[in-house]
């Protein structure tokens, strides 16, 4: 073999990486955005998981449950741990605690 066939079957050498041409990305027209109602209220994220609450109601019997029903759950139940939480706060503050304890909460479910 001759000195030009050897180089003509060697492989290119994989590690060259090709340098790729940028494309230039086309411009795209910005809309401005909807202003919002201030009127309506953003609905708020849920803090309480969503698909517990779903269990339970199919628990107590409820095979089939709409998403807005238990967001609605969900939401009276965060407003109600909020009311409990500040009566139960009024009762430590008043026996000169900061920390809430089950007494206090037992007192405000007892009302």
């Amino acid at each position: 073999m001759s000195d030009s066939e050897t180089k003509s079957k060697r492989k290119k050498n994989p590690k060259k990486k090709k340098k790729k041409k940028k494309e230039k990305k086309p411009e795209v027209e910005m809309k401005p955005e909807p202003k919002e109602d201030p009127k309506k209220k953003r609905a708020k994220a849920p803090r309480l998981a969503i698909a517990p609450v779903r269990g339970l109601m199919g628990d107590a019997g409820a095979d089939l449950v709409s998403k807005n029903a238990v967001f609605r759950l969900v939401e009276h139940l965060e407003s109600q741990i909020g009311d409990i939480t500040k009566k139960a706060l009024a009762f430590a503050m008043n026996a000169g605690r900061k920390k809430v304890m089950l007494k206090d909460v037992t007192l405000v479910l007892s009302e």
